[in-house]
């Protein structure tokens, strides 16, 4: 088996440096702490990070390993977790006695592949490995360079067994910490319209029934971006946390448009940009949509965003 063979065709290759290979010792790519953006760009179950051994004696005990072109993993989501809920309680107290810096927050992988041949990174794919000396990308995901990646989807590979994370872990070890001016600003936008129902502004606002409370909703919140991994319901795509483009923040949408409530059972996040645009349509107008949108020829696509990137002319 081949990278190629388990990489998706439209997906992109991003590589970290990392101590050790992945499989069930440390199944979770892990890091200090969230920082925003650290991830941006990566997209779950669709784009591979590689690990690439560092060369440092001190954090990489096999000699082997140094400088290595490890292992290859899918994360499953954007969302950070406590690493001791993901990772077993040996391996962190084996890492804590080398002395290695605490790892405290991961994003966790259900599949993942070790390189066979482990080819020495500064040699075979320089391009790559050499933005791994630039002072600003020290410990970040980094892509792939276009030159390298031709080669790497012909190295060789083996699947790497991956222990899955107990439901109850999963289920109370995403963070949210990330997300909590996104939560905290839906909810005040939700009440506010509340508020606003049936009065005159410049329009009649409509009515709508006020949400739950407060931290009822923060925490019905909270779940509802575990279940949907992070991601819109409405196109698929990552919503990240504290983004600072406005159609790329989170958006509390309803369901059903009918239901003019706020209930726990009538609400998904959205990107408020997918959220503006599908207004008050139905799940079906906005699946024809999204079809149409889709059906448009790439080709088409990029000469349009490619005119809409241009400044405007004075």
């Amino acid at each position: 088996m081949r990278l190629g063979d388990v990489a998706d065709g439209r997906g992109r290759m991003f590589a970290r440096i990392e101590i050790a290979p992945a499989g069930s010792f440390w199944p979770a790519l892990s890091v200090r702490s969230p920082a925003r953006g650290w991830l941006h760009g990566v997209r779950p179950r669709h784009d591979l990070i590689l690990y690439v051994g560092a060369d440092d004696p001190r954090r990489v005990k096999e000699r082997d390993d140094r400088g290595r072109l490890l292992s290859a993993v899918m994360i499953d989501s954007h969302i950070f977790a406590h690493t001791r809920d993901l990772v077993p309680f040996a391996a962190i107290e084996d890492e804590r006695r080398r002395g290695a810096e605490r790892l405290d927050y991961s994003v966790r992988f259900s599949r993942a592949w070790r390189f066979v041949e482990r080819p020495l990174m500064s040699a075979a794919y320089p391009e790559t490995f050499g933005t791994f000396v630039e002072p600003h990308k020290r410990g970040c995901v980094v892509e792939v360079s276009a030159a390298d990646v031709s080669r790497l989807l012909t190295e060789p590979i083996e699947s790497c067994p991956v222990p899955q994370a107990p439901r109850e872990a999963v289920d109370r070890a995403p963070l949210m910490e990330d997300y909590s001016t996104d939560i905290a600003r839906a909810c005040r936008g939700a009440a506010d319209r509340a508020r606003r129902s049936g009065r005159l502004i410049v329009k009649r606002a409509a009515r709508r029934e006020k949400p739950e409370s407060r931290p009822e909703m923060e925490q019905a919140l909270r779940r509802i971006i575990v279940s949907q991994e992070g991601c819109c319901a409405l196109c698929g795509g990552p919503v990240p946390a504290n983004s600072e483009n406005e159609l790329l923040k989170l958006s509390i949408d309803r369901i059903d448009n009918s239901d003019l409530s706020y209930s726990l059972r009538n609400m998904q996040i959205a990107h408020l940009g997918c959220n503006r645009a599908r207004g008050g349509g139905s799940s079906a107008d906005w699946v024809s949509y999204v079809r149409m949108i889709s059906d448009i020829p790439k080709a088409k696509r990029a000469r349009t965003l490619a005119k809409l990137s241009q400044p405007n002319p004075s």
